[in-house]
């Protein structure tokens, strides 16, 4: 063959960004390929010492999984959803945190949140319609195995990004990041769905039900950024039961994760970008900046935080860090992936983290 000339002989297949080509060609002949780990997968007992798990994916897939929750027995199962990726492999389940098994879903949707009600026995994930200004941005499950598409309008046209479950309003609570005056989307059953009005707000990026908050009533906590309000709550799923709360946080703060410990009474929120990354709460209405206080806390692109059982894991691309009052924050050991959520199960005493990433393999 001869000595072969880079720029002729060979051929690159993959990003322009820096990272290396996923495929080499030389001729018509394969000779190289990188192996991708999109769909990192993380597990620890014990929030300190942490395994990464491999997914059955073959090398070239490329998954990016977002969200990730725990549904608790009868049901016993981790769910995990993906914003890209084949119709195929979109969403992953696992009964232990350790073997995870690809489901299909019905659209070309990139899903951004994932929750479950135990009331129900149904999990609702939620997301972008790929391509699509009026498609549907929902699925929902009753056995995380098999999907079908939400076909309540209430879901059509909004980019929605996150979703959750308050048992004591026996609903589902559904956010977007639209710029919209009706971002909000209640559902007794997950299937129906009505939005409210929440006038004057921005770009929701998560919602968390507190149930110690509100003098022990609980309501809904919204964060976003963008608009009029960073915060909002919800006491009840009328338009009339939302409250924008004014704060002092400068307009780059971007939300990315929201954690509420009923333990401790207390609300994290956590940020990718602005002055203020990390912040505490213990009524969702005054908030302390608490991103001295962490490990990294102010150069860090924080993604997700979540409690599980007795402690805070709070990550980022680059660190995670755990507290077990939200004052102290040490880091712990964990593998350096592009971290997007975290699961915890009381029954398993195993958390889980699912990460999007391209890091090679």
């Amino acid at each position: 063959m001869g000595v072969l000339n880079l720029n002729t002989d060979f051929v690159f297949l993959g990003s322009n960004s820096g990272i290396a080509p996923s495929k080499i060609y030389a001729g018509s002949n394969l000779v190289w390929q990188r192996k991708y780990m999109r769909s990192a997968i993380e597990s620890s007992n014990n929030g300190s010492t942490w395994t990464l798990r491999n997914t059955p994916y073959e090398p070239g897939v490329e998954i990016k999984f977002f969200a990730v929750c725990w549904a608790p027995s009868p049901r016993s199962l981790f769910v995990a959803v993906a914003n890209d990726g084949p119709l195929s492999k979109q969403i992953m389940t696992s009964p232990d945190g350790i073997t995870w098994t690809p489901r299909s879903v019905p659209q070309d949707t990139d899903l951004n949140s994932v929750a479950y009600s135990p009331t129900l026995d149904r999990f609702i994930a939620v997301g972008f319609a790929a391509g699509s200004v009026d498609g549907q941005r929902g699925f929902q499950s009753s056995d995380g195995i098999t999907w079908t598409t939400i076909t309540s309008v209430a879901l059509a046209a909004l980019a929605w990004r996150d979703i959750t479950w308050s048992p004591e309003k026996a609903s589902f609570c559904a956010v977007a990041q639209t710029n919209s005056t009706s971002a909000i989307a209640f559902s007794p059953d997950g299937l129906v769905w009505t939005r409210r009005a929440s006038a004057g707000q921005g770009q929701w990026q998560c919602v968390q039900w507190c149930s110690g908050f509100n003098g022990g009533a609980g309501f809904w906590l919204i964060v976003g950024n963008g608009g009029v309000f960073r915060i909002a709550t919800a006491v009840d799923q009328s338009s009339t039961g939302f409250t924008g709360r004014a704060t002092a946080w400068d307009a780059t703060l971007t939300p990315r994760g929201l954690g509420y410990s009923p333990v401790l009474n207390m609300a994290v929120l956590a940020c990718n970008t602005g002055s203020v990354r990390v912040a505490k709460s213990t009524d969702g209405i005054n908030w302390t900046d608490i991103t001295a206080d962490i490990p990294g806390g102010s150069t860090e692109a924080w993604a997700a935080v979540e409690w599980c059982g007795d402690r805070f894991i709070l990550t980022s691309a680059g660190r995670t860090v755990q507290s077990l009052d939200g004052i102290t924050w040490t880091g712990v050991p964990a593998y350096i992936w592009t971290w997007k959520s975290v699961a915890y199960s009381p029954e398993l005493n195993r958390i889980v983290m699912v990460a999007q990433d391209d890091n090679q393999r």
